[in-house]
């Protein structure tokens, strides 16, 4: 390589380690502070480098108060409940509205686009009231219908 090739590119790859540098220094910070006891925390000057490691923060979150294990848990269930059951009714829309063809196809598949085009915002309270009918409130069946409800149309549209 030659001495005209070799500081342009020395110069680029500086400059893309620089701005790589500045892009990662928040996930620097953001791991420190993770493994960093809480009293140690607000120290002034901040410490670049961590004194010792300590798991006691990911005990807290994962098992302490947070409850974030529980939390991971109820949102699996949900997601795969609501998965399996929009995928299923999406699954057997699009094939009857892809394989056959019949009188208003036209207007049912303009229909579906038409419901994506408003808010899911705007159900939100007719879902609530339902629910409060049905007896439903604060259950996990409820939580699956009303995600399964605003899935659905897409599902459908898109198969």
């Amino acid at each position: 390589m030659t001495a005209r090739r070799f500081w342009p590119e020395a110069g680029r790859h500086g400059a893309l380690i620089l701005l790589l540098g500045f892009l990662l220094l928040p996930v620097w910070v953001m791991l420190k502070t993770s493994f960093t006891p809480y009293d140690r925390l607000y120290v002034w000057p901040p410490e670049f480098l961590p004194t010792s490691l300590d798991l006691g923060n990911y005990a807290r979150a994962l098992f302490g108060q947070y409850r974030v294990v529980e939390a991971l848990g109820n949102s699996l269930v949900i997601a795969g409940c609501c998965a399996v059951i929009s995928t299923s009714f999406g699954f057997l829309g699009a094939y009857g509205l892809a394989r056959f063809r019949f009188t208003g196809r036209t207007a049912l598949l303009f229909l579906v686009l038409a419901t994506q085009m408003l808010s899911p915002v705007v159900i939100v309270i007719p879902l609530y009231e339902a629910m409060i009918a049905a007896g439903l409130l604060d259950t996990y069946l409820s939580v699956i219908l009303c995600d399964t409800a605003l899935a659905r149309a897409l599902l459908a549209r898109t198969g």
